[in-house]
């Protein structure tokens, strides 16, 4: 054989590896083992890998397209490119990140004339859109869905659009309750240490974001490129947890968990 996967029915909870020498061989021909639940075995082993040093992100990347583009179980679609974009942007040198969030992207891209992918596609594309041009292009296929508009804001702040009109003309639209915090979302993702101070009050100082909406901001607030003005909040993140347990654990859990930089 080419290769032998180690744990191929997924049976054990064995941490298993490529050999060094046929890990080439491996990237190159995960995508075409028989069934799912293979091809889902050789990403795990790779994304451990990539945890442990071992991998790097476009090696994940790519893998994780190339199995996207074979895989039939619809239920898998989601996660894969879920694991995709965060290899590219949370485990990518800054160098390599643009180029990886374009992979995603491409990926993302391939599925739009399919019904049964096309929701989770657009999502992806509102997360790793590199241009304005590409997310007026996505706004068009957006139509009225107000959930995918406000992802596409966050992402538009991030890349320093002026979205406050455009907020404020979602919030008038938008039924949810919860929709002034996708408001807090969009200003919290702006390059610029005047709206990273509000969010930060708003999140930690006054707990005015609800544990239900705290990872949509706070992952708006953290983003990759933006180190310069998201610096001083790791030692404001190490004074504040020493004091997150007054609330309850549950609370400190999930402040622990969404405010780590």
């Amino acid at each position: 054989a080419d290769f032998y996967l180690v744990n191929d029915r997924d049976l054990t909870f064995a941490t298993t590896r490529p050999d060094v020498v046929v890990l080439e061989e491996f990237l190159a021909a995960a995508a075409g083992l028989p069934d799912t639940i293979s091809r889902g075995v050789a990403v795990a082993v790779v994304r451990d890998m990539l945890t442990a040093g071992e991998a790097t992100a476009a090696e994940l990347v790519g893998l994780t397209a190339r199995v996207l583009a074979v895989e039939t179980s619809e239920a898998l679609v989601q996660p894969y490119l879920r694991l995709a974009h965060e290899a590219a942007e949370l485990w990518s040198p800054d160098r390599d990140r643009p180029r990886l969030l374009a992979e995603v992207a491409g990926a993302a891209r391939t599925m739009l004339a399919d019904p049964d992918r096309r929701q989770v596609a657009l999502r992806t594309l509102a997360s790793v859109s590199a241009s304005a041009a590409d997310l007026a292009e996505l706004g068009a296929l957006a139509g009225d869905d107000v959930d995918l508009q406000w992802r596409i804001l966050v992402r538009a702040s991030e890349l320093g659009a002026d979205t406050d009109d455009e907020a404020h003309r979602l919030l008038a639209v938008d039924p949810d309750p919860d929709a002034k915090f996708r408001a807090v979302a969009v200003r919290a993702a702006a390059p610029d240490a005047d709206r990273k101070a509000e969010a930060w009050r708003a999140m930690a100082d006054d707990r005015e974001v609800p544990i239900g909406t705290l990872f949509a901001v706070s992952s708006a607030f953290w983003r990759p490129g933006q180190d310069a003005l998201l610096a001083p909040y790791g030692d404001r993140f190490l004074t504040l947890l020493r004091e997150l347990d007054r609330r309850g654990m549950i609370s400190a859990m999930h402040y622990t968990n969404r405010l780590f930089p």
